[in-house]
């Protein structure tokens, strides 16, 4: 299966009401919005790119929804009594709101698990010039609602126990701009800080493992729902055995059966 738009052809998806949100697919060509292909780590870790998705192939947002209970996942915030007003996300707690225990406790998310499986294997997989990577086994789930932030604090994955040869990808189920995103510097240190702006049916990808990447406060009205995972290409993966340190928000081990799971690609 090829890295070709899925039903919305490359137009923004349609949804109600009014959309102060930028062109999409105008403002990523202004930032340089490159096509996947195969690549070296030192090419992916000193660049980022859109990356389109086949959402027929990839059916991710109907399984989310059935995860949730909710349709309008931009509106997800009004499935709770408050409207979310209650919820005040910090770093200590920002893996536990109701939808995070929602999502990692639903019998579904074996369903979900499986299709990202799939299509690490299938489509993230192709990108690396490695016969073999390493990936995160499980994605990670935010949801950033209204006058809210999806993560605590401003940080690098290093910074977190994470090894160094790990690339981010970053993946919406809402439309996402503005103060609604994540804001990510180009290049480590660099400092210049750009909000994502993308949609259903694309990822982003960078190097969140050296780049300082953080949220704002989301004034945008809406609820962003996301998910990312990070995959380390073989050449850059080394066994950290059984002394291996933890996640800081789990304790997870971050070795393969652990935090990771592991591909090679057939034939090879």
């Amino acid at each position: 299966m090829g890295w070709g738009l899925g039903p919305n052809k490359g137009s923004a998806l349609s949804f109600g009401g009014d959309c102060s949100c930028p062109p999409l697919r105008h403002w990523q060509q202004i930032h340089h919005v490159r096509a996947p292909g195969m690549a070296t780590f030192e090419e992916l870790s000193t660049g980022r790119a859109y990356l389109p998705f086949d959402t027929a192939a990839y059916p991710f947002l109907a399984t989310m929804q059935s995860i949730l209970g909710w349709q309008d996942l931009e509106q997800l915030h009004e499935s709770l009594p408050d409207g979310g007003t209650g919820i005040h996300v910090t770093f200590e707690n920002d893996q536990r709101t109701p939808f995070h225990l929602k999502f990692y406790e639903s019998p579904e998310l074996m369903t979900f698990e499986e299709l990202y499986h799939k299509f690490v294997r299938e489509q993230v997989a192709p990108m690396f010039k490695d016969d073999y990577i390493v990936y995160q086994k499980r994605p990670t789930f935010r949801v950033c609602l209204p006058n809210n932030v999806a993560v605590g604090q401003r940080h690098r994955d290093g910074d977190y126990n994470h090894p160094p040869g790990e690339i981010n990808f970053w993946m919406p189920f809402t439309r996402v701009w503005d103060s609604n995103g994540m804001y990510v510097e180009s290049q480590p240190d660099k400092g210049d800080f750009q909000p994502v702006q993308c949609e259903y049916g694309q990822m982003f990808r960078f190097y969140g493992n050296r780049c300082w990447h953080y949220n704002e406060l989301n004034k945008t009205g809406i609820t962003r729902v996301s998910v990312d995972f990070r995959v380390i290409p073989g050449s850059m993966w080394q066994d950290p055995g059984d002394e291996v340190a933890g996640t800081v928000k789990s304790g997870l081990k971050m070795n393969i059966g652990g935090y990771y799971a592991d591909y090679r690609k057939p034939g090879v």
